[in-house]
């Protein structure tokens, strides 16, 4: 077998695929491309296997979902609010989950968990704030039509 024929066939194929990838790229391929990057790289020795990971926090969300519809305090709040408020939750526990399941001194989950917790925070104080605006307009408005 003459493998300087075959290995001049195959660079010419692997020529050939690489400006037919490159003619076809799309922002979806650019994009999946740096997920695969992302996610097969390091990323285990930080946060942990990704199916393992994903348990934990599925995990930890199905106590607290059984927590919160037993909450009536928590559906008292406008939807939008309670929609914040467990977007920003979900996250905390996906920070957690990473936390147990990779390399607890990675300080990066600490603090993106605690940016969560303020986000949320944040979420609940503007409905005083929103209250106290509307608290005033109504006065505005009645003192205007006497």
């Amino acid at each position: 077998m003459n493998y300087g024929t075959v290995g001049a066939a195959a660079a010419k194929e692997y020529m050939l695929d690489q400006r037919v990838a490159q003619h076809y790229q799309t922002p979806r391929g650019d994009i999946l491309r740096k997920a695969a990057n992302l996610t097969e790289g390091d990323r285990n020795a930080t946060y942990g296997d990704p199916v393992t990971n994903l348990g934990i926090q599925g995990e930890l969300t199905s106590p607290f979902l059984r927590v919160l519809q037993n909450n009536p305090k928590f559906y008292t709040l406008p939807e939008t609010t309670r929609h914040a408020l467990l977007g920003a939750m979900f996250q905390v526990l996906g920070k957690i989950a990473r936390i147990a399941a990779g390399d607890p001194k990675h300080m990066d989950n600490y603090i993106d968990g605690a940016a969560y917790l303020a986000i949320a925070g944040e979420a609940v104080q503007r409905l005083d704030e929103d209250l106290h605006q509307s608290v005033i307009q109504a006065a505005v408005l009645n003192q205007a039509q006497r």
